[in-house]
């Protein structure tokens, strides 16, 4: 069922799963736990689908499952798995998504919707680490950058706004 929170085809069937998954964190939360690092990647990617529904249902289903001041502590627990999954989505390519019943279109789309997703979670998962003490958020943003294979200075704006006006 995990994959197909993200990778599936067709909306309805995203939709379906999502739906799934509620009534799933509605009876049985508390054995989410040993499945969370599993599961984490493709619920974040969801709340990006091009699908209103289904980024509703999937929003809708974390704050369900992990109260706002606990979302921070649980994306602690989870990060390494999701940038870890992040770079493997990363690093595919539009023919990963290629086969036999597919058409050429719709790998195309799958490619584009799950890419996008990935890099939106990526931009959001920010919001996760505002707690964070400074040390781990910039360990964090260390690793985000390897990801993406960014070469850039990734010190805090207030630094840099700092050192500006010191420059001045």
């Amino acid at each position: 069922m995990c994959r197909i929170l993200m990778n599936e085809r067709d909306r309805k069937v995203r939709e379906a799963a999502h739906q799934a998954f509620s009534a799933f964190i509605r009876r049985g939360k508390r054995k989410l736990g040993p499945h969370l690092k599993k599961i984490f990647p493709l619920w974040l990617c969801s709340f990006f689908d091009p699908s209103p529904e289904v980024s509703r249902l999937a929003r809708q289903n974390f704050d369900a499952a992990f109260p706002q001041e606990k979302q921070g502590a649980v994306f602690k627990i989870v990060f390494k798995n999701f940038l870890h999954f992040a770079n493997e989505q990363l690093q595919q390519s539009e023919d990963s998504f290629d086969d036999d019943k597919a058409k050429k279109e719709q790998a195309e789309d799958a490619f584009d919707r799950i890419t996008a997703a990935v890099l939106l979670a990526l931009g959001h998962s920010f919001n996760f680490i505002e707690e964070w003490p400074e040390e781990e958020k910039e360990m964090y943003r260390s690793k985000l950058l390897d990801i993406l294979d960014l070469k850039i200075d990734a010190q805090p704006v207030a630094e840099e706004e700092k050192e500006e006006e010191a420059e001045q």
